[in-house]
């Protein structure tokens, strides 16, 4: 998706006359996480490595320009205060994704989207989020696009926060799907919050599902009825994993197989 300067605000789509400084994290969440100052060197690389961009600047400076004040007044308010005591026990325990509730569920997986989305706007790394998918997570009523999926699982920290994109995706099925078109026309963004980590993923291709291990993903939205449980080799554990490399994992181990397969 090729980066034109847009005037109209993500969300709502409105003509953007007056920006509303939102931050892509929240000053509440900054400050939970003492990560204000926190240092960032966002790089985008190419699936071969090579070093496309590479930014540096601290948490606080990563704001969403593209943000209306009356979304971010508004239902994104609304939003922050319904999600902080759900992200809160999650972040520092002892709660789990398994124990979530369906209103706590859809707390959480709006709140995902809405952040992920802010990020991949005002990132430097290609859009990947179809406009119309920021549009709908502005509804109350129904925020999630189709074939869209928010996992979450928690882990031993050794950092407060990272963030991972990319459209890395294993799937298993005949016919199999062009790589080129997975990664083209998908987006997986993962983010890590001390001990929680949470992914916003999308896949554009009929008659495909999520293929999620036991024990590395916890279904948030929709829920288990919606994916396929992988049944061969063990699960890779989390469990001794700096935060890096367990957002890796957890984002690379969500596949995708062919709906009727197993």
């Amino acid at each position: 998706m090729s980066r034109k300067v847009r005037r109209t605000c993500l969300f709502c789509g409105l003509p953007l006359r007056q920006r509303g400084k939102e931050h892509v994290l929240p000053q509440w969440l900054q400050l939970h996480l003492g990560i204000a100052d926190f240092p960032l060197t966002p790089t985008h690389s190419t699936a071969r490595g090579v070093e496309v961009d590479r930014r540096a600047h601290p948490v606080s400076a990563l704001v969403a320009g593209r943000v209306c004040v009356d979304c971010n007044s508004g239902w994104m308010s609304r939003l922050e205060v319904a999600a902080m005591p759900v992200l809160k026990a999650l972040m520092d325990g002892p709660g789990t994704p398994e124990q979530l509730d369906e209103a706590e569920r859809r707390v959480l997986a709006r709140w995902v989207l809405k952040t992920t989305y802010a990020l991949n706007d005002s990132s430097n790394y290609p859009w990947k989020v179809p406009p119309a998918h920021a549009l709908q997570v502005r509804s109350e009523v129904d925020p999630f696009p189709p074939a869209v999926m928010v996992t979450a699982q928690v882990h031993q920290p050794d950092q407060p926060f990272d963030w991972l994109q990319g459209s890395s995706w294993i799937a298993t099925g005949n016919p199999l799907p062009a790589v080129g078109d997975i990664r083209l026309r998908s987006y997986k963004v993962g983010l890590q919050l001390r001990r929680l980590l949470l992914l916003a993923s999308w896949w554009p291709l009929p008659g495909w599902v999520p293929h999620l291990r036991p024990g590395m993903h916890v279904p948030v939205w929709p829920g288990s009825e919606a994916v396929r449980w992988y049944e061969g080799s063990p699960t890779p554990s989390l469990v001794g994993r700096g935060s890096r490399d367990a957002l890796q994992t957890f984002h690379l181990g969500l596949t995708l197989v062919v709906a009727g397969l197993l």
